[in-house]
């Protein structure tokens, strides 16, 4: 990490108001800005690039969103043009939350973050996977400033776990997979796969699925 960068993140680690663990800080190199301005303090996300060349896959592997990152998050997501969000993680898992609620669902249609509304289109129950389309619409910008976010949620992954079921986590993938989301060319937009920390569960599937796509 260069000294610029350090002295840049220096309040944010002191505070830790943007990382659950100081010590999974991002670096220049991989990390994604926010906006245009890279050596703004607002700029910072815990997010970071990842590419599988061979298999053709762009991802971006993040954190979960805390309660004051949830802007941070869509934002995110709108910049990059990220077609759909992959959660591993539950909210609260061994009485420790995990995830900001940064997402809507069946008991809260809509949520709304400083410049961006997050509305659930439809919800549907897959055995040990939630899947959810959402409208995301963003402030300011008109009628036609809203886009279509696919987001999957894996239920049964404990942190520093292995999923309950092979056989359930591989058709997770296989869903995923067969709604096109997921880049097949290196200029394709990037899915953000999350978990926590955005590290352990996360980078396994990315792992995953590139393995499993440069196979076939």
């Amino acid at each position: 990490m260069s000294p610029t960068l350090a002295e840049g993140y220096e309040q944010i680690q002191s505070g830790g108001t943007r990382a659950w663990e100081e010590a999974f800080m991002v670096v220049d190199q991989s990390r994604v800005v926010l906006g245009s301005n890279a050596d703004d303090d607002d700029s910072y996300i815990n997010a970071s690039y990842v590419s599988i060349k061979r298999a053709h896959r762009n991802y971006i592997l993040a954190q979960g969103p805390l309660e004051n990152t949830c802007n941070d998050f869509w934002q995110m997501v709108w910049e990059q043009n990220v077609p759909a969000v992959i959660m591993l993680n539950k909210l609260l898992e061994s009485g420790r939350h995990k995830c900001a609620t940064y997402f809507p669902s069946k008991s809260v249609r809509s949520v709304e973050f400083d410049d961006y509304t997050v509305e659930l289109e439809c919800e549907e129950q897959h055995h040990n996977f939630v899947v959810r389309k959402i409208r995301l619409k963003k402030h300011g910008d008109g009628d036609e400033a809203e886009r279509s976010v696919l987001h999957v949620q894996y239920t049964e992954w404990p942190d520093f776990g292995v999923p309950a079921s092979t056989k359930c986590f591989l058709n997770m993938l296989r869903y995923i997979q067969s709604h096109n989301v997921l880049s097949v060319k290196d200029d394709d937009p990037p899915c953000i796969v999350h978990c926590s920390a955005g590290i352990g569960r996360s980078g396994t599937f990315i792992l995953v699925d590139g393995v499993l796509r440069m196979v076939n």
